[in-house]
């Protein structure tokens, strides 16, 4: 993905970026007229690491769409930073991607089986989406222990379950894919610093950490093709992505 530094500009109107200004921009920027970062689209904006994940990606340049559902949820994505779409991954979210250049999956599933379903069987559909009229670049929250439901309580099988068959969809699609694997999802400040790998030991995760290594992971073309663990851990973010990428 093309990653260029924002200037300061004055802000759009949130609605010509919702009906596209993205790609009206970058359209100014080929002509010369200013230098803007890519746009990226966060399916799961209003979640708790989703949030995190426009907080950073605003502060590193990109332009960001999130999806929502409610004005409460737009007015928390807006006040990080975000366009706020409004969609339903039940019926329609497709307007979220609209001048996208990359897509970022931090979307729940839920335990019950409604939810599960519906979380998986709506990434396989943004997959679809993204593989007939782009963009490439995909990047999905799934969990460490998506193919291993064993290992953890039985409640959340189901939702594990979910989680591999849409993350094998995902590996399969042909598209610029990152998926990253999370331990246990904590709400306590990030660290910047974690632990990258494949059947890593039970550990915790900042949702903060996380998002910061998915911002990192759009600046890595290394990661395209790559599924890894992330826990907390004691190396700098950018340093364990690197070795990962170098495995």
């Amino acid at each position: 993905m093309r990653v260029q530094r924002r200037l300061d500009l004055p802000a759009a109107p949130p609605g010509e970026l919702a009906a596209g200004g993205g790609a009206g921009r970058r359209a100014a920027a080929r002509a010369g007229e200013l230098t803007v970062p890519g746009v990226v689209a966060v399916i799961g904006a209003a979640g708790r690491t989703g949030r995190h994940v426009v907080r950073l990606a605003h502060a590193a340049g990109y332009a960001v769409r999130g999806l929502v559902r409610t004005a409460e949820q737009a007015q928390a994505v807006q006040a990080l930073g975000a366009v706020p779409v409004y969609g339903d991954l039940k019926v329609e979210w497709e307007a979220v991607l609209d001048g996208a250049d990359a897509v970022v999956w931090c979307a729940g599933t839920g335990r019950d089986s409604t939810s599960t379903e519906i979380g998986r069987d709506a990434l396989i559909a943004v997959a679809r989406r993204l593989m007939a009229r782009g963009p490439r670049r995909l990047l999905v929250v799934s969990s460490k222990s998506a193919d291993h439901p064993e290992r953890v309580h039985p409640a959340l099988g189901d939702a594990l379950r979910a989680k591999a068959v849409s993350d094998a969809f995902v590996r399969g699609s042909g598209l610029e894919w990152t998926i990253v694997r999370p331990g246990g999802l904590t709400d306590e400040p990030g660290t910047g610093q974690v632990t990258v790998g494949m059947d890593l030991p039970g550990g915790k995760i900042a949702r903060e950490d996380v998002a910061a290594v998915l911002v990192a992971c759009l600046e890595d073309p290394r990661t395209v093709g790559q599924q890894f663990e992330v826990l907390g851990g004691e190396q700098a973010i950018a340093a364990a992505l690197a070795c990962l990428s170098a495995r």
